[in-house]
């Protein structure tokens, strides 16, 4: 059961799903390990793409933590300059990147909270109505690590262990059906997101002042 107190009941859901990604994240080192399967060195070109799609739930951990560092607003910045684009406001672009490759690892300014679609891709597989298990990965691995690409197809066919997509998702929705099944643009979800957080801050307000 949930606390009664609305930033202790974000700080449990938003716990849990960081629960969830460290279970992907050693899913996912353990499945690079067996098939030797890489990105590119500086590669953001999934990062790129203004059709990726994440929920609000899955934000929840880098909001919580941005408003209690008072960094909300900046994120705000963020999303309103990137005005049309879809492309994710946490991306960083090439140039910047090499001005930040210190801090950042990957091309993500956010790079230990993103979304869980960010962790699996590449190296995970979804199942398919037959069960089949299919590896989602990008063309530019499949181009430029040919043999890695082969090695990981045979793990999959010949192995039952390995990232399914499909599982972390529903593991997720389980924390909170409304926050954690419908699928926004990234830059949409990280907006709401947002919003989120704003309206718990208020209620959480109101209700220390009694109102």
């Amino acid at each position: 059961m949930f606390p009664r107190s609305p930033f202790l009941h974000l700080k449990v859901k938003s716990n849990a799903v960081l629960k969830i990604y460290r279970e992907v994240d050693r899913d996912i080192a353990n499945f690079k390990s067996k098939t030797s399967l890489r990105c590119l060195p500086g590669c953001g070109h999934c990062c790129e793409s203004p059709k990726i799609e994440t929920t609000v739930l899955e934000f929840l951990p880098l909001v919580s933590k941005l408003h209690k560092a008072n960094r909300i607003s900046d994120l705000k910045k963020r999303i309103d300059v990137s005005g049309n684009s879809n492309i994710c406001p946490l991306y960083l672009p090439a140039g910047i990147v090499s001005v930040r490759a210190a801090q950042h690892k990957g091309m993500c300014s956010e790079y230990g909270l993103r979304p869980l679609l960010c962790r699996l891709y590449g190296f995970s597989v979804v199942r398919t109505k037959d069960s089949k298990a299919c590896l989602v990965t990008c063309s530019l691995i499949k181009d430029f690590y040919k043999a890695r690409y082969q090695k990981a197809l045979r793990f999959i066919s010949n192995n039952s262990v390995f990232p399914v997509m499909n599982n972390y998702a529903l593991k997720l929705s389980v924390i909170d059906f409304s926050l954690g099944i419908k699928q926004y643009p990234i830059k949409e979800a990280l907006a709401r997101a947002v919003e989120y957080i704003e309206s718990t801050a208020g209620f959480n307000s109101m209700a220390k002042a009694g109102v």
